[in-house]
């Protein structure tokens, strides 16, 4: 019986912590000796010892708080290598090694390092909180990022071809010269981001937040808009090819140069309600009231253009995670 409450203290207690508890025993049997010696009172002696156990408590949270943060910040920094050790590791695993540390570096809460050019493609990162991460160059493709948190995320020439990007964050993101096709982007908050050359071509945007974004010179061919907030977006030049408009409000939308030539479902009062010049180009069943509506539109232009062309340009569908020199179409 003995012998098995050994064996069960040995598991259970470290090895430490009895060497801790013995040393104590020690030294206070010590101390009641030589207090008995000199004839100090019994209540001279808890009130030593009340003094000296409060000591003892408060170095022993001091010295836990310290190791825990010791062992937190070498976790973090044994997390970092890795994360860059894997940064060009495109394999399913690698993938997931990937997003299982940077899962461990949100619970951490610490911040998240640069993601720029990392190979994510397929990462599943639902409700991944990436504000204000570096993600320029990154590779997303195919990637499920449903009600991630990327506002103010730096996306510059993000590849996030066929990604599911439903109900996500990208207020104020930096999305210029992204590749976003086939993306889906329902119900997706991108109100005041900077699209500027984008490629949506053929992207799912249904009920999606545009309001305020840079869409200049940006790609919108065969995207379906449906019910979409574009009011006071800034289209300048924005190739809506065969785009899908319906319900779509253009309140205030600046779409000066753009071309609106085959988009389907427009309607007068959408082109009415938004800012147009002489060179954008009307929907080919409006084209022969272009002067009628100009003349009635009264919005008013808010930004001019930050372009020294005119000429639409957007980046094209990138080949085997590398990406194309800007093109002009």
């Amino acid at each position: 019986m003995i012998k098995r409450i050994v064996e069960i203290w040995k598991k259970r207690v470290d090895y430490s912590l009895l060497v801790g508890i013995v040393i104590f025993l020690v030294v206070a049997g010590l101390v009641f000796y030589l207090n008995q010696v000199t004839g100090t009172t019994l209540a001279d002696f808890v009130l030593e010892m009340n003094g000296f156990m409060l000591d003892v408590v408060l170095f022993a949270v001091l010295i836990v708080w310290l190791n825990k943060r010791r062992e937190r910040n070498s976790r973090k920094l044994n997390y970092l290598e890795q994360l860059e050790d894997f940064k060009f590791w495109k394999s399913e695993e690698g993938v997931n090694r990937k997003v299982g540390i940077i899962r461990r570096l949100n619970q951490l809460d610490g911040d998240l390092p640069s993601l720029a050019r990392f190979e994510l493609p397929g990462a599943y990162l639902k409700d991944f909180d990436f504000e204000k991460i570096d993600l320029s160059h990154a590779n997303l493709s195919t990637a499920f990022l449903l009600n991630a948190n990327l506002q103010n995320a730096t996306l510059f020439q993000v590849n996030c071809e066929k990604a599911y990007l439903e109900q996500t964050l990208l207020k104020k993101a930096n999305l210029r010269e992204a590749y976003l096709g086939w993306v889906d982007l329902r119900s997706a908050n991108l109100s005041e981001a900077d699209l500027s050359c984008a490629n949506l071509e053929l992207a799912i945007l249904w009920n999606s937040d545009l309001s305020g974004c840079i869409l200049e010179s940006a790609n919108l061919d065969k995207a379906d808009l449906t019910k979409a907030n574009l009011k006071g977006a800034f289209c300048m030049n924005t190739v809506f090819g065969h785009a899908n408009v319906s319900d779509v409000d253009f309140t205030a939308a600046d779409l000066r140069g753009a071309n609106l030539q085959h988009v389907e479902n427009m309607t007068r009062s959408q082109l009415i309600s938004a800012v147009l010049d002489s060179k954008t180009i009307f929907p080919l069943d409006l084209s022969m009231q272009k002067e009628e509506i100009m003349s009635l539109s009264q919005a008013k232009p808010k930004r001019e253009s930050g372009f020294k062309s005119t000429t639409p340009s957007f980046r094209q569908r990138p080949k085997s995670g590398t990406y194309r020199v800007t093109q002009t179409l």
